[in-house]
């Protein structure tokens, strides 16, 4: 039990960090507040009722139920992943106020200084 908490902490932790990063990159620079702000109340949404709903799939349909739900509702993710297009980054680089050089936001029409 000991080795499982950290090993699904760190897990846990990279993943979010990662999806955030992702997230953040596929829409315009002034859009990310607005993304992540979704994000999280969708998140914190489902931390609320999930307990609710996986105690009643539980109760009513057993424990192996749970195994079922969570492989079906993956398997359905990972199908609408491939259906539903996802914008083309560099494409939201080019149409972006903020023009991308290096990896560093600088205001359209500004010179880049070097050091």
């Amino acid at each position: 039990m000991w080795t499982i908490i950290p090993t699904l902490a760190l897990g846990l932790t990279l993943t979010g960090t990662v999806c955030d990063s992702v997230l953040t990159s596929s829409v315009k620079h002034d859009e990310q507040g607005i993304i992540l702000g979704l994000v999280n109340a969708t998140q914190s949404f489902m931390r609320t009722i999930s307990p609710a709903f996986g105690g009643y799939a539980m109760d009513r349909y057993g424990f192996n139920s749970l195994g079922y739900i969570g492989t079906i509702l993956a398997s359905l993710a990972m199908v609408g992943h491939f259906i539903v297009p996802i914008r083309d980054i560099e494409e939201l680089k080019k149409n972006d106020d903020k023009v991308y050089q290096n990896g560093v936001h600088t205001e359209a029409g500004e010179e880049k200084k070097e050091l």
